[in-house]
């Protein structure tokens, strides 16, 4: 064999490597691609929106500060 034939057959193979790796990475980005529109699609429905949050952590403090006054008449009773 000489070196031209053993230089075509290593390209061969270095360029089926590289195909193999760059079809991989490809499919990879599509993957990501597919979850991304898919989470956006989902995002509103799956997530707690910030106005959401605000109403709960208000309705939470009404109910802490209740838990607080009462504790506080019957420390004051004692």
């Amino acid at each position: 064999m000489d070196w031209q034939s053993a230089f075509n057959i290593a390209a061969a193979m270095l360029g089926g490597i590289g195909g193999w790796l760059m079809k991989s990475l490809w499919s990879a980005v599509e993957r990501m691609r597919r979850d991304l529109a898919e989470m956006e699609r989902n995002m509103h429905s799956e997530f707690l929106r910030k106005d959401d949050f605000n109403i709960v952590i208000i309705r939470i403090e009404t109910k802490l500060d209740r838990i607080v006054e009462r504790l506080e008449d019957k420390a004051d009773r004692d």
